[in-house]
């Protein structure tokens, strides 16, 4: 790095003389960067870290004077499928894209960190979790045999690279110590993309049925501002199976009439090995004529009572909420939308509680999690600032308490990156609470020692437009916290029923209904509505950490000498 600031490539042969310096671990240190780059896992990993380019030999065990022994593992977001490798730049100066993380972050960097990263923990690449997960542990191993055993690893990365890390920590603890994440979900497989598929359900219906449709009505039906429904991207990308990369050929792609035999392309498809294939005793005519049955899906709204909150509450009438839930619909298995509701398949529901998609979050008090937040209302993609709330009552729920948990909110859509002011301030933040613990070497719990050295300045924050620090309410006040369509249909906040359990509807609950209104709702409903009051259908304790899928999709803890 040059003392204009810029990455440019270094000559060892004529070394430049405007190389900027930085101080690492108490010495001035020229600012040079040394990049690895190979596959590991199919995917293209980097590893950057500040080296003396004249003492370049160093040993895992006499690692570079250079490290700080500190470790962060960058994640890209995204949620792509295209059964490739993915992109990332061979070249550290060029920039990929959105799902390419940055390599050459100066922040890290000039902290002393090794920076690491791979096209495999790209969500934007490959949407499956658990192959980001996998990849993170072999790049972890790789890394602590060339360079040496990190004092701590720091997850960082926004939207899916949220997503991962949270997985990641779930699934296969141990390999991150702290998780700073950006545009923050609680996990991928429970309500996240079905907030998605409500909006994508609920805005055909009012836009083809307004009238009599007040805009506080459908604010209410939408449990928030109807510009979130509005601004939400259609979920095709996400669950069509002609979703393929460019590079797939199209002869190989699938086609419900030229090719039913061909690659598809969706999540579910993508997670086939965790999610298993749907039994023969419920393929489809297009499954037939493939012969094999296609990936089990875990999206889900059978039973649903769009708007019944505003029901209760008088804000909608009984004939609005029968007819919206009459034809809202759902989806097929080319994500066509149909009149009939979607119906998970069993085996996937059960699947993403038992290996651990659906985390419930037992245990994880014992890591530090910073979560940074946009308040943009209309976001896209589901970016919501609620969500980092249902991560802190799952904590909560699951541990008595979630003093490992910290949330930036940040008025504005940008600040997602390494550059923007709240951002490098979570990561410092995250940086000094990873060192403390790191420091601490009492005989209390990890979980004790987490919230001692939660420093009394780093609590909720946060910042308006000129990322200046403001009292909380001011984010209250300019950016209400808002619910969303399962969540005004009843469901918990917590988000973390995949399938709801059902039970016959009781009239008594639904006042001024005529008979005739009361056979249509029968008739809308005729397997039952949700029953919250249960933890929903299939759901069964996490199998894990540290499964398996060699055996197939029901996953199996690793024995003592696979791990």
């Amino acid at each position: 790095r040059n003392v204009a600031g810029e990455f440019v490539e270094f000559d060892l042969a004529t070394p430049a003389l405007d190389v900027a310096t930085v101080q690492v671990k108490g010495k001035t240190v020229p600012y040079v960067v040394r990049v690895e780059t190979g596959v590991i896992n199919r995917g293209v990993y980097r590893i950057a870290a500040i080296v003396d380019p004249a003492d370049p030999n160093w040993t895992p065990w006499d690692p570079q004077p250079t490290w700080s022994r500190k470790l962060v593992f960058m994640y890209g977001g995204g949620c792509g499928f295209g059964h490739t490798m993915g992109m990332i730049s061979t070249d550290p100066l060029v920039d990929v894209g959105y799902s390419s993380p940055p390599i050459l972050a100066d922040l890290p960097l000039s902290m002393g960190y090794a920076v690491a990263s791979s096209s495999k923990m790209a969500m934007g690449n490959d949407c499956n979790a658990t192959i980001s997960d996998e990849t993170s542990v072999m790049l972890k191993e790789h890394f602590i045999e060339r360079y040496g055993v990190p004092t701590f690893t720091m997850g960082h990365g926004g939207s899916g690279g949220s997503l991962t890390q949270m997985d990641l920590a779930t699934r296969y603890p141990g390999i991150l110590d702290g998780l700073n994440r950006q545009r923050p979900f609680q996990d991928l497989n429970s309500l996240i993309f079905q907030t998605q598929i409500d909006c994508d359900l609920l805005k055909p219906y009012f836009a083809q049925n307004s009238d009599g449709w007040t805009t506080a009505q459908v604010n209410a039906v939408q449990g928030r501002d109807k510009m979130y429904c509005d601004a939400q991207r259609a979920t095709s990308g996400t669950f069509s199976p002609t979703n393929c990369a460019s590079i797939v050929p199209s002869d190989v792609e699938y086609h419900p009439v030229t090719n039913p035999g061909g690659l598809r392309c969706s999540l579910p498809d993508t997670s086939a090995n965790v999610l298993g294939l749907r039994d023969e005793s419920v393929w489809s005519e297009q499954e037939r004529v493939a012969g094999r049955g296609f990936a089990n899906r875990y999206a889900d709204n059978t039973g649903v009572e769009y708007g019944r909150k505003a029901l209760d509450d008088g804000v909608i009438s009984i004939h609005q909420f029968l007819d919206l839930n009459a034809k809202v619909g759902g989806f097929d298995l080319d994500w066509n939308r149909v009149g009939a509701r979607l119906e998970a398949d069993s085996d996937a529901v059960r699947r993403a509680y038992a290996n651990g998609l659906v985390p419930d979050m037992a245990g994880l008090d014992a890591l530090p999690i910073i979560d940074t937040v946009t308040t943009d209302p209309v976001a896209a993609n589901s970016h919501e600032q609620m969500f980092p709330y249902v991560v802190r009552e799952r904590l909560t729920i699951a541990n008595g308490h979630a003093d490992n948990h910290v949330v930036f909110r940040v008025s504005t859509s940008a600040a997602t990156t390494i550059g923007h002011v709240p951002t490098d301030d979570a990561f410092r933040a995250m940086d000094a609470w990873l060192t403390g613990i790191a420091a601490d070497k009492s005989n209390r719990s990890a979980a004790e020692k987490v919230k001692a050295h939660r420093a009394e300045q780093l609590s909720d924050r946060c910042y308006d437009v000129a990322n200046q620090q403001q009292p909380m309410v001011a984010c209250d006040t300019a950016y209400p916290l808002q619910t969303f369509p399962r969540t005004a249909a009843g469901q918990p906040f917590t988000s973390d029923v995949v399938k709801c359990s059902l039970k016959e509807p009781s009239r008594t609950e639904y006042v001024g209904m005529t008979d005739e209104q009361w056979e249509r709702l029968l008739a809308i409903f005729p397997a039952g509505v949700c029953d919250y009051s249960e933890r929903g259908e299939y759901r069964v304790p996490f199998t894990g950490p540290w499964l398996t899928f060699e055996d197939g999709p029901d996953g199996r803890p690793l024995a003592g000498d696979e791990g």
